[in-house]
Order: structure tokens, then sequence, then C-alpha cells
């Protein structure tokens, strides 16, 4: 018996993740309102967690402001209506006034509810600077 094809779900997971990072880019808070599920959660690379409305705040207030988010090595898991996704994030913002270039590694993980996909966590790690 072959494994069920799953390259639909697979690719509708990265579309989903690509609203996710467009929304970023422009802090675009309804987006990523519709995208989260109510308790998302969002570690950040400094350790520091945020639940949905705070992530939120973060972006609405202009605290944060990303420049630039680059997505890369992403690797897609299914399990069930689970999905995975990891892989690298590059980044340029600013948060507080203060310009940043962050890489972290992330993982993603969202929940296939019938047509749509929400995010439920994110967790970040950050990388060392490439030399």
């Amino acid at each position: 018996m072959n494994p069920p094809d799953n390259t639909h779900l697979k690719v509708s997971l990265l579309e989903a993740e690509e609203a996710r990072r467009l929304a970023m880019l422009e802090s675009n808070t309804q987006k990523l309102d519709t995208l989260m599920a109510d308790s998302m959660v969002y570690v950040h690379s400094s350790g520091i967690i945020d639940d949905k409305p705070a992530y939120l705040h973060l972006l609405s207030s202009g605290t944060v402001r990303y420049e630039t988010v680059a997505f890369d090595r992403l690797n897609i898991q299914l399990i069930g209506p689970v999905g995975l996704i990891t892989g690298t994030m590059k980044a340029g913002l600013m948060r507080a006034g203060t310009r940043k270039q962050i890489t972290t590694a992330y993982m993603a993980v969202w929940e296939h509810t019938g047509g749509d996909w929400l995010l439920h966590a994110v967790q970040s790690t950050s990388l060392p600077a490439a030399a």
C-alpha cells in the first residue's frame, strides 16, 4: 500500500507560512490574527515568550517592525492534522528604535482545520552570525 499523497497539504501549508511572512513584513496584524490560533505562543530567539495578543501588540504598536524576512531550508512534516515547519529565518527589524539583524533556526506548529491552517506555536533559536 502506498502512503497517501500529501502534496496538496504541504503546498497549502507553505502558502500559509508565506502569508505569515508577508503579514510580518507589512505589520498586518489583521491577517496575522486570522492565521493564528487564539492559543498561539511565540517563543522569540531572545527567550521572551508572547501569547497572541502580546505578539500582535508588538507589531501594531510599532515596537517591532520587520524590514526584511526570509525563510530558508524549510522542511515540512505532516502528522495527522498537524504540520511542522522547520527552517531558518533571517530578518532585519527595528525593535524599540534599534535596528537588528537576526538569524534563527525556527519551528512553526500549524493545525489543519478543514480548509485552513492555524498557527499554534513558533519557537526560534538564535544562530551564530556567519563568519
